[in-house]
């Protein structure tokens, strides 16, 4: 028995500090206490009566987030940063679940108790959140107890469970929120046991699965793409020899190839930046930055028929 938790140890320890690596930057929580009474005296809320356990910029760095416990319940307070407005003051109707157990047979148990609750890759679309809340206890392997996954509004809260212990509970923890198409995100889960894949969901805004895939979506990360529907992107190369390829992400196929957009600059040529935008109902924009070896720097825009991958340039 105890080589099995071990070894459910070990593997906890790995998978989550192989979503961590190279995340936790992304997630830029403020954390230490003394900026953090400062900004909760900047945002107006000292004297609320909330406990803070935190707050965390959002994948919009614009936004900030408060979360904290008023009566055993979860409060989030979201603040745009650039004008100091409310974003959204949110409180729930339960209290968060602080302690689980686990029957370890022969008449024992393990109690796990959660002790300080986290704002994981919080975003926000049109007046709903979505947000990863971790509870972290003591005594455990990199004291990660919860990642629960929220959506909330003014008018709406769905929490979707994943837990890191108690062991044989869940098989899986979320660790990541990619924006996707309109009120769209994907989320990503990573598998604690051996043998199995990671996955990864479409959801709404409000909550609802929209489809899974059956491994992570992290490769976007290192991509240079724009969604142009729910199972639909459209990514191009590193360099001037590159194309714009539409593909399904759902079934995994590629539906069209473009031809090269910057051909008949030299292959030399260095591409320093690569901005998409939507360009009107059918096409989008595509924004080239580039540099020739003799230092001239140029910029190209071209527009991409997103059904057919037809270009034209401007």
């Amino acid at each position: 028995m105890k080589i099995i938790k071990f070894l459910f140890a070990t593997l906890l320890a790995v998978a989550i500090f192989s979503c961590e690596n190279d995340k936790e930057e992304d997630v830029q929580k403020i954390g230490v206490l003394p900026e953090m009474d400062m900004l909760i005296e900047e945002y107006g809320l000292s004297g609320d009566g909330v406990a803070y356990d935190g707050c965390s910029l959002g994948l919009d760095t614009n936004i900030i987030y408060f979360n904290g416990r008023m009566g055993g319940r979860l409060c989030i307070e979201s603040f745009d940063r650039t004008n100091k407005n409310n974003l959204i003051s949110w409180q729930g109707s339960e209290a968060l679940q602080l302690l689980y157990q686990e029957d370890k047979g022969y008449g024992e148990s393990a109690d796990y108790e959660i002790s300080d609750f986290g704002i994981k890759k919080p975003y926000r679309f049109n007046g709903y959140h979505a947000f990863i809340l971790e509870g972290k206890g003591n005594g455990l392997v990199n004291e990660i107890v919860s990642r629960n996954l929220y959506f909330i509004s003014s008018d709406n809260c769905k929490k979707i469970e994943s837990l890191a212990y108690p062991s044989g509970r869940d098989t899986y923890i979320f660790y990541n929120i990619i924006p996707w198409y309109q009120n769209h995100i994907l989320v990503l889960k990573a598998s604690i046991e051996p043998g199995n894949l990671d996955s990864c969901f479409c959801y709404s805004m409000d909550g609802n699965e929209m489809y899974k895939l059956e491994k992570s979506a992290n490769y976007l990360s290192d991509k240079n793409f724009i969604v142009v529907d729910i199972a639909k992107y459209i990514e191009f190369g590193d360099d001037v020899l590159g194309t714009f390829v539409c593909n399904d992400i759902i079934n995994e196929e590629e539906i069209w190839e473009s031809e090269m957009p910057l051909n008949d600059l030299p292959e030399d040529a260095r591409i320093d930046k690569i901005e998409f935008s939507v360009y009107d109902s059918s096409s989008i924009l595509c924004k080239f930055n580039y540099t020739l070896y003799s230092g001239e720097t140029g910029v190209r825009d071209v527009v991409v028929d997103t059904a057919t991958g037809v270009l034209t340039k401007k």
